[in-house]
């Protein structure tokens, strides 16, 4: 399971991944971010793991309310559970 993170304010944050993906609460989830340096070359791209979110509430079928268990996460991030 893998998705975006879409939204993330100091009281709200919100992935695009629902009940159709199999969100359920309870499910903890690490999230990374990538690096792209302006000028890069393939070996330049960096993925970095920053911390790891909770979901907590399942909106609908694309999107769930996280809560933030570690690290500062933002808009763009990519957040990944390994089944």
């Amino acid at each position: 399971m893998r998705c975006l993170v879409v939204s993330a304010t100091q009281s709200d944050t919100v992935i695009c991944i629902g009940a159709a993906d199999g969100a359920q609460p309870g499910q903890v989830l690490n999230v990374f971010r990538i690096s792209i340096p302006d000028e890069f070359a393939d070996e330049d791209l960096l993925r970095e793991e920053i911390g790891t979110i909770e979901v907590v509430d399942v909106i609908n079928e694309h999107f769930a309310r996280v809560k933030v268990l570690s690290g500062d996460i933002q808009k763009n991030d990519i957040a990944e559970r390994w089944r």
